[in-house]
């Protein structure tokens, strides 16, 4: 079967689309996280904290890196 360049177009618009709800999964996610981190704050210095907090953001950054990157590598391979 023979997929025409607008069927192809619609599929990475349809790609961009759940790439756009991926991240925003990963963002709720961390905001989830950010906010465990902020209520258990007893016990626990600043310092740790705010490290604890850098690498829950890294870790997002990732995965929308990630997702990007898996985004770019599909639309290329349906475009060409």
């Amino acid at each position: 079967m023979l997929v025409t360049r607008e069927h192809r177009e619609n599929l990475v618009k349809l790609a961009k689309q759940f790439s756009n709800k991926a991240k925003e999964s990963v963002r709720r996610v961390r905001s989830n996280a950010l906010a465990q981190v902020k209520k258990s704050k007893e016990g626990v210095s600043e310092d740790t904290i705010r490290l604890i907090e850098k690498q829950v953001q890294q870790m997002a950054d990732g995965f929308a890196a990630d997702i990007d990157k898996q985004l770019a590598s599909k639309t290329k391979e349906l475009l060409g």
